[in-house]
C-alpha cells in the first residue's frame, strides 16, 4: 500500500480518504476522495 489517511466525522463514519504518491523521497501526487457513493464500501473500517 502507499501512505495516506483516512478521516473520520464524530460518529466514526468514512467522510474521507487520502493517498500519497510518493518516488524518490518525494511527493508526486496526493490523491483524495470524499464522495460519499465511491466511500460507501469502507463503511466497515
Amino acid at each position: 500500500g502507499r501512505p495516506g489517511a483516512v478521516k473520520f466525522d464524530a460518529e466514526g463514519h468514512v467522510i474521507g480518504v487520502i493517498e500519497l504518491d510518493i518516488a524518490d523521497g518525494t511527493v508526486h501526487a496526493i490523491h483524495s476522495v470524499t464522495n460519499p457513493d465511491k466511500l460507501a464500501h469502507l463503511r466497515g473500517v
